[in-house]
């Protein structure tokens, strides 16, 4: 099943749901009204309002774990049943019922489910056996291979949480640059009152951890690089500065890749890093490549919320 969120052009209250799985698709209007420059349609959220931005990450754990509930019971006409469940506490509660519902239920784990729960997971969307499929396991994370050669991978907030910690907490330069998306990081800051002074204190302090505890492989890729003017660079960044929501775009713009992890750790380690973790999962998760999956093994008032999606190496 696919969650995907998009302006209606011409109606006053344009937020609409769209909800796809197979050959059915449904849509209906979430009665809110998003200013069409703040819309950020790519990431199918509002990049300026934190408040729709938990209303719809909150909304896409009910959808899915009301879809893993009907599917038990019904063979057919599940979207439009999911469509008339939304509707009718939206129009009678309000939007707000289900986000403070889900909210108040927490995360949705705190532990890397076991592999045979990422097993039953794929077999529940692919519909294949065992014997079927290949199970890898790489470098923190779980793929699929079919016998057919097509490949996947499944993934769970505890699981993205925890690589992303590792990055955070072992200063992880080249690889949080790499492997992270600074597009997320962007979002994820946007909004946060920070004093400049503050900010800049902690990345100068981040720079002079950068340059005197690098690991030892990590310094050998950069040695070639001149120390002044990656010092310069850092100069020009705090002259140049215009706010966190520019803070971040605005190191990816300069020589130097590197200032960039240097930032995401001084945001980091600026408030309580739990939530930033919980903001970039939710987004990561809701882009379009992403489905997610419910299994009956992990129902329940707190259900694991395992997404899914095609890659084409491991």
């Amino acid at each position: 099943m696919k969650i995907a969120y998009y302006l209606n052009q011409g109606r006053q209250k344009n937020l609409y749901c769209q909800i796809i799985d197979d050959t059915d698709k449904v849509s209906f209007s979430l009665n809110q009204t998003i200013i069409e420059e703040e819309w950020h349609s790519s990431k199918e959220r509002s990049p300026h309002t934190e408040s729709y931005f938990v209303m719809l990450t909150n909304l896409n754990k009910y959808l899915l774990t009301k879809y893993s509930e009907l599917k038990k019971t019904e063979n057919q006409g599940v979207l439009k049943m999911l469509k008339t469940n939304v509707k009718t506490l939206i129009d009678v509660k309000g939007i707000e019922s289900i986000s403070n519902t889900m909210g108040k239920k927490g995360p949705n784990q705190t532990e890397i489910p076991p592999i045979s729960h990422f097993e039953l997971a794929f077999q529940r969307y692919s519909g294949l056996k065992k014997g079927e499929f290949r199970t890898i396991e790489k470098e923190d994370k779980v793929y699929f291979r079919t016998n057919e050669n097509s490949i996947y991978t499944i993934d769970t907030y505890p699981g993205l949480t925890n690589r992303l910690t590792s990055l955070i907490q072992n200063r992880a330069y080249q690889h949080l640059r790499k492997t992270t998306d600074e597009s997320i990081w962007n979002a994820v800051f946007e909004g946060i009152k920070v004093d400049k002074q503050t900010l800049l204190a902690k990345l100068q302090q981040e720079l002079e951890i950068f340059r005197q505890h690098l690991p030892h492989e990590e310094r050998l890729k950069i040695d070639h690089l001149a120390q002044q003017k990656f010092l310069d660079n850092f100069s020009s960044f705090k002259t140049s500065y215009q706010g966190i929501k520019s803070c971040a775009s605005s190191a990816c713009s300069l020589e130097r890749p590197l200032l960039f992890p240097l930032i995401v750790l001084a945001l980091m380690n600026y408030s309580n890093p739990a939530i930033f973790y919980e903001q970039y999962c939710a987004i990561e998760f809701s882009g379009e490549e992403w489905e997610g999956i419910i299994t009956d093994e992990n129902e329940g008032e707190h259900p694991t919320l395992f997404f899914i999606k095609t890659v084409d190496l491991f």
